[in-house]
């Protein structure tokens, strides 16, 4: 269990990280110019995929 927790927690860690920087990112999109949004939408695209797959491990975690 307490195995169980301190990855539940070092998940949630992530996740936030994770979205502190899409938030950062969605920011800066504003003043980019076209090659750039590309590549900042395809990082945002990466990081919303990052966050969902710690979202599915907490749930994993907490299900065991």
């Amino acid at each position: 269990m307490k195995n169980y927790e301190k990855a539940i927690t070092l998940e949630a860690k992530h996740k936030r990280q994770t979205q502190q920087g899409m938030n950062e990112l969605q920011r800066d999109i504003k003043y980019q110019v076209k090659e750039e949004k590309a590549d900042t939408e395809l990082k945002i695209a990466m990081k919303k995929d990052a966050i969902q797959s710690s979202d599915t491990s907490i749930q994993l975690y907490k299900d065991e």
